[in-house]
């Protein structure tokens, strides 16, 4: 009988997880229904699916949990009707690529894939940064300039290059933060040790 017992609820734990794992298939399934030609909804459709496969004790320790995330979040970014929808797409977006990166997990093998995600969204993310900064929303223009921070050190950690130059970034965060009144978050660009003097000799945009 203990057997039987140890064997049902092996197999329920098995069942368990695997139904767990249906949120990242639903993000999965959507992301490639969409990159094969489907609609915005397809991945407006497994924002749910994401989020919860972002907090369950099951799927929050997985490394391919943050990387669809981390995906799906850059294709919305990119999607000129849904940035509108979901403006923080790009920063969400960040922090799954970060941490994928802080996971750490020896048995993923898709790094070039991620770069392939992360390497256009530092673009987009300053291209972003410079559209705010110019409609004078200074606080949103910060976020989006000092979130590249996070993202070059994924790019750079795997070995590749990124297309945005940090110091710049940074500079730019500074005085978008001075312009909004975000004293604490100006000092917090400056106070970066390893970019203090290049800080000093980088020009805004």
């Amino acid at each position: 009988m203990k057997k039987v017992f140890l064997t049902l609820a092996a197999i329920s734990a098995l069942y368990y997880g695997q139904a767990q794992d249906g949120n990242n298939i639903c993000v999965w399934n959507a992301m490639n229904t969409y990159n094969t030609g489907g609609g915005a909804e397809e991945l407006e459709r497994a924002i749910k699916c994401a989020d919860e496969a972002a907090v369950h004790e099951v799927t929050a320790p997985k490394a391919k949990t943050w990387f669809y995330r981390a995906q799906l979040y850059t294709l919305i970014f990119q999607n000129k009707d849904l940035k509108k929808k979901y403006g923080n797409a790009g920063l969400e977006a960040v922090k799954a690529f970060k941490k994928l990166y802080d996971i750490n997990d020896p048995k993923f093998r898709d790094w070039e894939d991620v770069q392939n995600y992360a390497i256009p969204l530092a673009t987009s993310l300053f291209n972003e940064g410079v559209d705010q900064f110019q409609s004078k929303n200074y606080a949103q223009a910060y976020d989006f300039f000092y979130s590249i921070k996070d993202l070059n050190k994924v790019i750079e950690g795997k070995g590749k290059k990124s297309t945005i130059d940090l110091p710049t970034a940074l500079k730019n965060a500074a005085i978008s933060a001075e312009n909004s009144g975000n004293a604490a978050g100006a000092m917090a660009v400056y106070r970066s040790e390893e970019h203090t003097s290049e800080l000093q000799s980088h020009s805004f945009i």
